[in-house]
């Protein structure tokens, strides 16, 4: 119960303000994101990873545009789902914004990527979950190729902080 209970203030905290994110594609070919898909780990210490997307004016930045995409964690408990799979508009910049707060009792963790902006490629799946190389924490976006492998996505926008 000890490692429990600091998953689940993860998880109440912070998604609140921003609306749940809920595109209802028109079309096949509106690109697919699957976030929480890469972070490994699946050990008690695992932590749940918070995501929102911003479609409405990406370039903007209002952080009232972002809305809340999901939770997610590979955590042997399962408390929240492993990835969360969304469809957005094709041909319109998103902005995505992540992070996590981590305490188990005895250590804390947080990270909070920069925003980053692009225009997803129609037909296109995405994998987009946060990375920690050297102690250092980013958002990574790449592309899902049909045959499995991935590829860097290129024409990606590091933003600032969102405006009030």
């Amino acid at each position: 119960m000890k490692r429990i209970l600091p998953l689940l203030l993860i998880l109440l905290t912070g998604c609140a303000a921003a609306p749940k994110y809920n595109y209802q594609s028109q079309t096949s070919t509106d690109p697919q994101f699957i976030f929480g898909d890469r972070f490994g780990g699946g050990s008690v210490n695992s932590p749940a990873r918070s995501f929102k997307i911003n479609t409405t004016d990406a370039a903007l930045n209002k952080c009232t545009d972002f809305a809340y995409v999901g939770t997610t964690s590979n955590h042997w408990m399962h408390v929240v789902p492993k990835t969360v799979e969304i469809k957005v508009p094709a041909g319109k910049s998103v902005s995505i914004s992540s992070g996590y707060n981590y305490g188990n009792g005895v250590t804390n963790s947080t990270c909070a990527p920069p925003i980053l902006m692009f225009t997803p490629q129609e037909g296109t799946a995405y994998s987009v979950d946060i990375e920690i190389i050297s102690n250092k924490c980013t958002l990574s976006i790449v592309r899902k190729l049909p045959d499995g492998k991935q590829e860097p996505v290129t024409g990606i926008t590091v933003l600032p902080a969102c405006k009030s």
